[in-house]
């Protein structure tokens, strides 16, 4: 997702995000993480 994502309407945003992965490495480890609740 790039900048301009984040320029749409608030609950565009957050009904868009649910269900989305947010992954992290760390000292060649994945850590994975789903939306699973959103504010707007």
């Amino acid at each position: 997702m790039d900048r301009y994502f984040f320029l749409q309407n608030a609950t565009t945003v957050a009904r868009l995000l649910l269900s989305n992965l947010l992954i992290r490495k760390i000292n060649k480890k994945e850590i994975v993480g789903r939306i699973v609740e959103t504010e707007a």
